[in-house]
């Protein structure tokens, strides 16, 4: 069968609502799903209602052999207890030390969550990756420092960004 563009958010709002039916401790389970759009439609309800037991299990997803598991527990880590984040000041230093990972996935993931942390001692960590050969590093740095309008550098990597090889650089660091 194929699925509309419409027919796919239909799904993703049926998975959403499926997820509710379930305790934050039964959604360890999901997390691991085939479906990247399980795995991460319950990763963010752990954000948004996980606190201490999906920081520790983001923890140990990070300690996963798998690369597509260390993933979802970075993208937990991210944006725990989103708006107010207050797992940030314990996530900063795990995600910055995954800057050294030699997964560009890995490396991604946690350059993207640095930027929802908006820790501005993030900034000269993801500066490094301004000039990557990787394009989609070079992507997710636009999109992490678009989260720092405050900051004159993160504004000035921006603006260099904003006239990458890349159309899609250009487009997340305008």
């Amino acid at each position: 069968m194929i699925f509309e563009k419409k027919d796919i958010s239909a799904l993703e709002g049926l998975i959403w609502q499926a997820l509710q039916l379930y305790s934050i401790e039964n959604l360890q389970q999901f997390v691991l799903d085939p479906d990247e759009r399980v795995r991460f439609a319950a990763a963010r309800h752990l954000q948004l209602h996980g606190g201490d037991f999906a920081y520790e299990l983001a923890l140990s997803l990070i300690g996963s052999a798998d690369v597509s598991v260390r993933v979802v527990g970075i993208f937990i880590l991210g944006q725990l207890g989103a708006p107010l984040l207050p797992y940030s000041e314990q996530s900063w230093p795990i995600l910055v030390d995954l800057l050294r990972e030699k997964s560009l996935k890995i490396r991604r993931e946690a350059i993207v969550a640095l930027g929802h942390l908006g820790v501005s001692s993030s900034i000269p960590h993801l500066l490094r990756f301004c000039d990557s050969k990787d394009e989609k590093t070079r992507v997710a740095v636009a999109i992490a420092l678009s989260r720092f309008n405050a900051s004159e550098t993160a504004k000035s990597a921006l603006k260099q960004l904003a006239s990458d090889d890349s159309s899609e650089v250009r487009f997340w660091a305008a």
